[in-house]
């Protein structure tokens, strides 16, 4: 009988120390660790392949896989790299388990030394104000709206195609996302809370969607073709922010947009894009002389169409110029040493360079292939900011 009590008194004991150990297990605070566990929190590294001619490579993708517990949505992703700049942020070792309390109490991210992959997963530092990226191979920033406490955001030299709805960031008085590949910032038409914007050295083609806009005070938009200043004409409080932010002032954008409309407007009309192509190729080639003296950035395609002189960068942008405002699908291309362009003529892509043809005017390198160019001195470029012709 006192042997059978005793096993009873154990069982018992069993059973308290499993409900005891389950509850700790229910109600512990979330942690990313390297076991496996049911539900995965995922770090990955998302940067995009380029190409085998790239200049630029981006880091083979690498998977791991963390423990989350049961009060976490399920495939929760964070990029690998972004993880390694929050650990540095937080002071932490770069093995360091992570929790769900770390992310939310982070305000403040700055990452200067590392390329960022992806943002994937940076919606879980939900209190996130400000963020600070010098570069990476970040294509895409959607994430970034659902994060409502920003204030500041600056990611640059990266690979961005879109300006994300940050009409759920009511506080976010700063977007800097210079040398992107944003083509349009319709997003922004009604972000009234915006009062610093740079998207120099994009593909943006239009400032019409900020014709409204009477909060920014500073605006910068340096090396864009853009096509319609002329938009913002009544806006003095935006044409202010431009002349505070810009190299080039507004007037000499509206100079230039003049000189382009008023060039294009002399082409033959009923010819084809070709044509217009090659008339405009020959105009910079018969009205341009290179020009390397010290002079002050001016507006995009100014000096080219207004001064008649410049250097590469002064070529390229003003036929660059041209050919938009001609219909023709165009951009600047640069090099660690030298800038040109890519157009698409008849539906392809080619490259042209019109300073490299200007001395003996013989058109070796009107409407070449990459493979052409690529193996031209100078003329080694990012592939992964072109591949449209693949």
């Amino acid at each position: 009988m006192k042997k059978l009590s005793t096993c009873v008194s154990m069982m018992v004991l069993l059973l308290v120390l499993t409900v005891i150990s389950s509850c700790k297990n229910k109600y512990e605070e979330p942690a990313i660790t390297s076991d496996s566990g049911s539900t995965s929190f995922t770090e990955v590294n998302t940067a995009s392949p380029t190409t085998e001619s790239s200049t630029t490579t981006a880091p083979e993708n690498d998977t791991t896989t963390y423990e989350i517990d049961d009060n976490v949505s399920d495939d929760i992703i964070i990029d690998s790299t972004l993880g390694d700049a929050i650990r540095k942020e937080l002071g932490y070792d770069t093995d360091a388990v992570l929790r769900i309390a770390d992310l939310e109490q982070i305000m403040y991210l700055s990452v200067f030394e590392t390329p960022i992959n992806s943002v994937k997963g940076i919606s879980l530092l939900k209190n996130l104000r400000e963020l600070r990226i010098s570069s990476g191979f970040i294509t895409d920033i959607s994430e970034l709206s659902l994060l409502e406490e920003l204030v500041y955001v600056d990611i640059s030299n990266c690979y961005i195609t879109e300006i994300p709805d940050f009409s759920n960031c009511k506080n976010l008085e700063s977007l800097y996302l210079s040398n992107n590949l944003i083509k349009s910032i319709e997003p922004l038409r009604n972000i009234t809370s915006l009062k610093y914007v740079n998207v120099d050295t994009n593909r943006i083609t239009s400032l019409s969607p900020l014709s409204d806009n009477k909060n920014i005070i500073f605006l910068i938009l340096d090396n864009n073709c853009i096509l319609d200043y002329e938009s913002i004409k009544d806006n003095k409080g935006l044409i202010n922010a431009i002349d505070e932010g810009s190299q080039g002032k507004y007037s000499q954008f509206i100079d230039a947009e003049n000189k382009a409309k008023e060039i294009v407007a002399g082409l033959p009309t009923g010819i084809s894009e070709l044509e217009k192509e090659k008339l405009l190729y020959q105009y910079i080639i018969d009205h341009m002389e290179y020009d390397d003296s010290n002079r002050p950035m001016r507006a995009f395609g100014y000096d080219g169409l207004l001064l008649g002189k410049g250097v590469c960068g002064e070529y390229a942008d003003a036929f660059c110029l041209l050919a938009n405002h001609a219909g023709i699908e165009a951009y600047v291309c640069t090099s660690d040493t030298h800038a040109w362009n890519i157009v698409k003529s008849d539906g392809k892509y080619y490259h042209c360079d019109t300073l490299w043809d200007e001395p003996e005017d013989y058109w070796r390198y009107f409407n070449v292939s990459p493979d052409f160019i690529l193996n031209e001195p100078d003329h080694i470029y990012d592939l992964q900011r072109f591949p449209f012709w693949k």
